[in-house]
């Protein structure tokens, strides 16, 4: 009895240091902490995270850069990530803040969103909810910056994951990919000139991923294998070229349905 009431006594002192952190990296303090604490209390008691696992995650999501409100919403979706990716819950928070931040994404609930969409992935093809994140890492601010959405951007991660090409490699084929076409080189403009391959519809925006790819697999239909792979690396590079194929094979449906 002893024994069980001094392990209890330091858990709480250990949640309370926890807590503390949080009150300090998000600046959060009298009932909004208050509202923290009883949130961490209530997933602890009823999900098979304790309540110091929670406030763990909290951290990481007070460190990234969101409030009180932001916090509290966002803990229930990263508890399903983490538990689908058998993940702790710190983990879950920084893989799925990584990409809300990647992304510039704003509103509080978004962080739900961003969650479920890296756990329907990572549910329905090869990829880990682990890899995603580093995937996210690396391609997420030029999905971004291009206007590549989220789901879109998860999708073909997801497909190169089924392919081989996970976490790192997967975000560097399609940062490599995203960085060819909005900045090709010389001979691979000259080269899209030639084949009638456009990446920007009428209204100057990027196309998605499927359209390019449709677009891709359309205009070098007619072309030798020879002539189809110089053309591809020529456009894509060496480094893209194998995720640009794999994303060829799966087709432009695959990529939307997924």
């Amino acid at each position: 009895i002893l024994g069980i009431g001094t392990a209890s006594i330091k858990m709480a002192a250990e949640f309370e240091a926890q807590m503390d952190r949080v009150s300090a990296i998000a600046n959060v303090k009298g009932e909004e902490l208050e509202k923290l604490e009883e949130r961490a209390k209530e997933l602890g008691a009823t999900t098979k995270y304790s309540s110091l696992e929670v406030a763990q995650g909290m951290e990481e999501l007070a460190s990234a850069g969101f409030d009180a409100n932001g916090i509290y919403g966002a803990m229930p979706g990263l508890l399903d990530l983490a538990a689908s990716g058998n993940i702790d819950l710190a983990s879950a928070a920084e893989i799925a803040a990584a990409a809300f931040n990647g992304f510039g994404l704003t509103a509080p609930e978004d962080i739900q969103h961003v969650a479920d969409v890296i756990a329907e992935s990572s549910a329905r093809t090869n990829a880990s909810v682990d890899s995603m994140g580093y995937s996210f890492k690396y391609v997420a601010p030029y999905s971004a910056a291009l206007n590549v959405s989220l789901e879109e951007t998860a999708a073909a991660i997801g497909i190169l994951s089924d392919a081989g090409m996970k976490g790192t490699t997967a975000g560097t084929t399609l940062r490599g990919m995203f960085s060819r076409l909005a900045k090709p080189t010389e001979k691979a403009q000259e080269i899209m000139n030639d084949l009638g391959i456009t990446v920007y519809d009428n209204e100057g925006k990027f196309r998605s991923i499927s359209d390019i790819i449709g677009i891709v697999s359309e205009k070098t239909l007619g072309l030798s294998e020879q002539e189809k792979n110089f053309a591809l690396s020529t456009i894509f590079g060496q480094q893209a070229l194998t995720g640009v194929l794999a994303l060829m094979e799966a087709g432009p449906s695959k990529i939307d349905e997924l």
